[in-house]
């Protein structure tokens, strides 16, 4: 789940799962098909059925479309016997990554 998505704005969590476009299931599509039933222009809606992953029910949420721009980089610290450890999770390799890298980061 991206922050500030449409999906995160529909309530859509982390394991829940689209089962359906505009009424139409999507079982058997391959995730190209899938995505591209759910994008469309920016600002208009789409009705998605949604799979919640806690309580096995299905339910209808109509989200606004949006461009969403997927993160290169994501990061954590945790500490750990009184010491940070650093976890960096690159989503692809390009000349830009470094830069999306949290600020003092040793690069």
């Amino acid at each position: 789940m991206f922050h500030g998505s449409p999906a995160e704005a529909g309530g859509i969590e982390a394991g829940d799962t689209i089962v359906s476009v505009g009424g139409e299931s999507i079982a058997g599509l391959d995730s190209t098909e899938a995505t591209n039933k759910i994008k469309g222009q920016e600002g208009t809606q789409v009705t998605v059925g949604v799979l919640d992953a806690k309580t096995k029910k299905t339910s209808q949420k109509t989200l606004t479309r949006a461009v969403v721009e997927l993160p290169n980089v994501s990061s954590r610290v945790f500490p750990t016997d009184g010491k940070k450890i650093g976890y960096v999770r690159l989503f692809s390799f390009s000349s830009e990554a470094s830069k999306q890298l949290p600020a003092g980061s040793k690069r």
